[in-house]
């Protein structure tokens, strides 16, 4: 294949459809790691235009992190979009970010891609965060930071297998006793 066939096969896999939006399907990176000489520079350049747009997403800062070039990395580290920071960010700066759009309790994609980035051994400050979504954030939010406590301390794989009790969340007549079915669930708070 030649470098022109791997930039137009890069290029091609950055064109956005349901699909790839629905499956989180990213760019071509092994295409992109395929290209050298002015192939690969108009797709830094390309790369960099993404960046400096205030629509990029993580999949601009995906590639920025592949191929390892420190100017498009730092463009997506100062991004205004969390979840391009957070590709992108240090352990403690994801955390940071992290808790900071939980903290939000938005009813938005930062804040449910967020919970979808915690890892399955929170400290005690990520956990009381949760907990306090559970409690506070708006419905969608609640329901699944109550099934990431869950996958967390319970082992729960499929939250669907606790769709009635996780929809306590999203009523606030239900959301108190489920809470403290939360907590005993889970083991108290540690």
């Amino acid at each position: 294949m030649s470098e022109t066939d791997s930039l137009k096969r890069f290029l091609d896999s950055t064109v956005m459809d349901y699909e790839k939006w629905h499956d989180g399907i990213g760019y071509d990176l092994e295409a992109l790691g395929a290209l050298k000489g002015t192939d690969k520079a108009q797709a830094i350049a390309w790369l960099k235009s993404r960046l400096c747009d205030r629509d990029a997403g993580w999949r601009d800062a995906e590639a920025a992190q592949y191929l390892g070039q420190a100017d498009l990395i730092e463009i997506a580290r100062r991004h205004r979009n969390a979840e391009v920071r957070r590709v992108v960010a240090s352990k403690a700066d994801r955390r940071r970010d992290i808790l900071s759009a939980l903290r939000k309790g938005e009813d938005d994609s930062e804040t449910l891609r967020a919970l979808d980035d915690i890892a399955l051994t929170p400290d005690p400050e990520m956990r009381a965060t949760l907990l306090w979504c559970t409690l506070h954030s708006p419905g969608v939010v609640a329901f699944h930071a109550a099934a990431k406590l869950l996958e967390i301390y319970t082992g729960l794989q499929d939250p669907w297998d606790e769709r009635p009790f996780l929809l306590q969340f999203t009523e606030p007549e239900t959301r108190q006793p489920a809470y403290a079915e939360l907590l005993k669930r889970i083991d108290g708070i540690r």
